[in-house]
């Protein structure tokens, strides 16, 4: 079972990512290809890079990967027994500054995290409860372990 968890890049190296497919594209059809495709690739790259986690339960495997233009990266490594699964809310905030004030955000993410053997691992993680809580019970079902919300 495939969990992506979220893009590899912050979001402003991503948003540079998209540009720089605009500039990349605009300079190959304008004829200049050598420019063009470098920026093009590395644009690929900065937009498409994700993270994630495979939990292979057949052959007993997890695998933490980063998967860049589909190629994916990571070592497997082998468990005995999956135990739990828990849901953790995690309060965050964000200091945004501008010339004369600053304001902190305040928002709570709720991440799944698989318990095996002596360790754990981070599945995925939203700012919505519901959903997160929603497909963790199906997981917690497929895996056939319990399921937990920490308060």
């Amino acid at each position: 079972m495939n969990f992506n968890q979220d893009s590899y890049f912050p979001p402003s190296f991503t948003y540079l990512g998209y540009i720089g497919l605009v500039v990349g594209s605009v300079s190959m059809l304008v004829g200049n290809i050598v420019a063009g495709l470098p920026i093009l690739l590395v644009s690929l790259g900065l937009v498409d890079t994700k993270i994630g986690c495979r939990v292979d339960t057949k052959t007993k495997t997890i695998t933490d990967y980063v998967s860049i233009l589909g190629l994916v990266f990571g070592t497997p490594f082998a468990y005995t027994e999956l135990k739990k699964l828990v849901l953790k809310p995690n309060k965050i905030s964000q200091v945004l500054n501008s010339r004369g004030s600053s304001t902190t955000l305040h928002y709570t993410i709720y991440n799944a995290y698989l318990f095996y053997d002596d360790g754990s691992i981070l599945l995925t993680g939203d700012k919505r409860k519901e959903r997160t809580e929603a497909k963790m019970k199906l997981v917690a079902e497929e895996f056939s372990i319990p399921f937990e919300e920490v308060v």
